[in-house]
C-alpha cells in the first residue's frame, strides 16, 4: 500500500503536473502564442479573401466589368504596407501550421 502512494507522489507533483510538463515550463506559453498567431493569421486570410470577393463582385456587377482600386486616396498606402509586412509572418505560420495539422494523421 505504501509503495502505491509513493508511486503517485513520484509520478505527479502536488500541483498535478507531470514530470514532462515540469521539464518544459514554457510549453503552455509556446502553445498559447502559437494559437494567438494562428488566430491573427486566419483573421488576415479571411479579411484578404473578403476583400478579393468584394472587389470581384463590384467589378462583375458593374456595367463596365471593371473596378479601379486606388490604394493611396487618403495617404494610407504606407500604413497598409506596414500592416502587410507585420501580418505576413502570421499568415505564413498559419499556413504552415494548418498544413502540418492536416497531414499529421
Amino acid at each position: 500500500m505504501a509503495s502505491k502512494k509513493n508511486k503517485i507522489i513520484l509520478k505527479y507533483a502536488p500541483d498535478g503536473s507531470t514530470p514532462e510538463a515540469r521539464r518544459e515550463p514554457n510549453r503552455g506559453i509556446k502553445k498559447r502564442l502559437a494559437h494567438i498567431s494562428v488566430l491573427i493569421g486566419l483573421t488576415v486570410l479571411v479579411a484578404s479573401y473578403l476583400t478579393v470577393i468584394a472587389t470581384f463582385a463590384f467589378a462583375y456587377f458593374s456595367e463596365e466589368k471593371r473596378v479601379i482600386v486606388d490604394i493611396n486616396t487618403m495617404g494610407e498606402a504606407k500604413i497598409e504596407a506596414l500592416i502587410f509586412i507585420v501580418t505576413s509572418p502570421f499568415v505564413a505560420f498559419t499556413t504552415y501550421y494548418l498544413i502540418k495539422k492536416a497531414f499529421a494523421r
